[in-house]
């Protein structure tokens, strides 16, 4: 009987887990690249920067490199950058940013990264036993 009252409950719990963990949208390697110069600007102040960075983001739309919502979101913190919200500006950024997820691709890298620094520790520890 116990396993029947769990069950439902588990089952809300991880559906849950699972639409909160999905409620951010999560950006391509291309527009996450776009939010390092935008970062910079808006943690600097610097209303030039972030001209330039709303530049960039948006020759990245016409070349069909990000989304329409993407670019909506980094616009968006452009606009309340713009109107001298840099708190909420900033907080908005850092929740986006800290939202993303690991891409295939960004663990890939990861994973080839460590295999090479563990090649480089071998050939180091391999180097210093010839001696």
């Amino acid at each position: 009987m116990i396993l029947f009252v769990r069950r439902p409950l588990i089952c809300a719990l991880l559906l849950m887990v699972f639409v909160v963990g999905c409620g951010s949208q999560q950006f391509s390697p291309a527009s996450r690249e776009l939010m390092k110069p935008l970062q910079t600007a808006v943690f600097a102040k610097k209303l030039d920067w972030v001209a330039a960075a709303e530049k960039k983001i948006q020759a990245q739309f016409d070349a069909d490199n990000i989304s329409r919502g993407e670019l909506d979101a980094l616009l968006a913190i452009v606009e309340k950058s713009r109107s001298g919200d840099w708190p909420a500006a900033q907080r908005n950024l850092t929740t986006m940013i800290d939202s993303q997820r690991a891409t295939a691709f960004d663990i890939a890298r990861l994973q080839e990264g460590q295999q090479n620094q563990v090649a480089m520790e071998h050939r180091k520890l391999a180097k210093q036993s010839r001696r």
